[in-house]
């Protein structure tokens, strides 16, 4: 069976007690009204939060024809992918923000208000462009991973038992089970990394 949204919202009302459950968004009933509410802010926050793998890609970042405000700092604005959400985990091997002649750099936006990537590294004559590996948001739940699923159906738990009668104050309950049920997602992302330790080997167990 394909995940679906109405099914991730329907274990979350269920895991907070709630008494109907839901058969589209905008069914009309009084806990669709609630989900749809809050459904897009709580998927985001747990996808910045997880960083899965679904939601990892990398791209080139082209310059902007706007300088920065503060040009006595910065020479040069890179415009983020519009579903950006934040950057991804750099490693020793493999930055979030490539090359490493990038750095120093900021997140700020241009006055305009599009959001950038602030630097003094020039693409234009510089021998290599500026590749950008960050979080996106996904809308598509055929692309979640169970353990994602279980974090994110108890943020929305949470989120939820703040506006539906039955849930009897569980707010704190879903949270401690979020934390966990975040904790193990992450490391279900993370193990599908292929590292090498400071002695060259492969292992899992002793790659970190």
């Amino acid at each position: 069976m394909a995940y679906s949204n109405v099914g991730i919202a329907n274990m979350a009302l269920q895991r907070i007690g709630a008494r109907s459950s839901i058969t589209t968004f905008n069914d009309g009933s009084p806990n669709a009204i609630r989900v749809n509410a809050v459904w897009e802010y709580i998927r985001d926050e747990v996808i910045e939060a997880i960083k899965p793998k679904f939601a990892t890609v990398r791209v080139a970042l082209a310059q902007s024809a706007v300088s920065p405000a503060n040009t006595d700092v910065w020479d040069y604005a890179y415009p983020l992918p519009s579903d950006y959400l934040c950057l991804a985990d750099d490693n020793k091997d493999d930055n979030a923000v490539w090359p490493d002649d990038v750095a120093p750099y900021v997140i700020e936006t241009l006055s305009d208000g599009t959001l950038c990537l602030m630097t003094n590294y020039d693409s234009t004559t510089a021998d290599y462009q500026i590749y950008l590996t960050y979080i996106r948001k996904v809308a598509d739940p055929a692309k979640y991973t169970p353990s994602f699923i279980n974090a994110f159906v108890f943020r929305l738990g949470a989120e939820l038992s703040f506006s539906v009668p039955e849930s009897g104050g569980k707010f704190e309950a879903m949270m401690t089970l979020y934390e966990r049920a975040k904790k193990r997602a992450m490391g279900f992302s993370r193990a599908q990394d292929y590292l090498e330790d400071e002695n060259g080997s492969t292992s899992w167990e002793n790659a970190r």
